[in-house]
């Protein structure tokens, strides 16, 4: 009981115990937000999503193919899951200075699998995922038809060396378009994003996980009027999370670092146009989340973000005002319920929601939607 009211206490600090943050710029921070999704951003199941990302280094389940690979390592069976998301964020058009929400609807799909039966513990050859992730993006009441899209494939493989420790490695495949209609064209075909993670449970009720990460590609551009030119975007950083099981709840903490940087030909075009030149910045969150169960089929999740985009900098001085930093508080909730399922090798379905607000330009909201399955042909007694 005494572990419960601690959960309790938390879930409340969380969402009531952070002080707000001054808002900068509606503008800036909008565009900083829209930066992020043209580099090698993957997505969440709702789960991890419901805590606030915390749990996403010391899962082990199928979104740890795009998480922490090293996850994957202490499954005993396998799993299939599938995702969609629905997020809004609204913000200050540049240059105009009207108001312009960007929506986005994303889906994605993952399948783990251990390497040969798992003969009732972790498997002999190690555990393999496959993850598809697709979002498209519109912008409302923009002045200039900008689209966006992104689709994903990521592998990951991973092998528990011993019951407590699991090392993994993940490579994902990008390709993205960023568009305004009459103003630019901006696809990368091919982007790489390679991850090394490690998975550390020394003993049952804690967790602890680490990966580190570089992505690189090319952006092809054509700018009206006639400028063309290539960006070559890079991304590397490192995160790290761990976790504690008590009694009758979980309690989980994270933090993730990410350094962008875009080496592009164009120096000079119309304001409009917010991409192809030299750009620079830094991300990083702050994570801490919760989840309580209060039944054998249904459990309660809350959490809360630190973010920033810190010292984001374009080098054209038709860019000057979007230069600065966002910081802002995200909170979300969760919920997940298990459904049995009359199956010797599906026992149950897993459908989980998660929720976030982010207190960032004129505010930003997202839904999450995952069903997984357990799979347990994999395993022999």
């Amino acid at each position: 009981m005494r572990d419960r009211y601690f959960g309790y206490a938390f879930a409340m600090l969380v969402v009531a115990g952070m002080t707000p943050v001054a808002q900068a710029d509606d503008t800036s921070d909008f565009y900083f937000q829209q930066v992020i999704e043209r580099y090698f951003e993957y997505p969440q199941n709702a789960r991890t999503f419901g805590m606030a990302g915390s749990s996403v280094m010391t899962s082990t389940d199928s979104s740890s193919i795009v998480g922490n690979p090293a996850g994957l390592g202490f499954m005993r069976g396998g799993e299939f899951s599938g995702s969609y998301g629905y997020s809004r964020t609204s913000g200050t058009e540049f240059p105009t200075g009207e108001n312009v929400t960007a929506v986005r609807n994303a889906g994605s799909g993952m399948l783990a699998l251990p390497l040969g039966p798992t003969l009732g513990a972790l498997p002999q050859f190690g555990n393999l995922g496959v993850a598809w992730s697709e979002a498209d993006g519109r912008w409302d009441n923009d002045s200039f038809d900008t689209l966006s899209r992104r689709d994903q494939i990521v592998v990951s493989y991973a092998y528990a060396i011993n019951e407590n420790v699991s090392v993994g490695y993940g490579v994902g495949w990008t390709r993205d378009k960023f568009q305004s209609k009459d103003i630019v064209n901006y696809p990368m075909g091919d982007g790489f994003k390679h991850t090394l993670g490690v998975s550390w449970q020394p003993v049952e009720r804690w967790a602890f996980g680490a990966t580190s990460f570089v992505g690189y590609g090319k952006h092809s551009a054509l700018y009206v009027p006639g400028t063309d030119g290539d960006s070559r975007t890079t991304e590397y950083g490192s995160s790290v999370g761990a976790q504690y099981r008590f009694d009758v709840m979980t309690v989980a903490f994270g933090g993730d670092y990410r350094h962008l940087h875009s080496d592009g030909d164009v120096e000079s075009s119309i304001p409009a146009n917010v991409v192809g030149g030299d750009e620079n910045g830094n991300i990083f969150n702050i994570r801490a989340g919760v989840e309580v169960p209060f039944a054998d089929w249904f459990l309660l999740r809350g959490g809360y973000r630190f973010a920033g985009l810190a010292t984001y900098k374009y080098n054209r001085s038709e860019l000057n005002d979007l230069n600065g930093s966002a910081y802002y508080h995200a909170w979300t909730l969760g919920a997940g319920f298990i459904i049995p399922l009359s199956s010797d090798y599906f026992p149950e379905l897993h459908v989980d929601y998660g929720i976030e607000y982010r207190d960032v330009a004129r505010d930003g909201w997202e839904h999450l939607v995952t069903l997984s399955v357990p799979i347990e042909f994999c395993r022999q007694s």
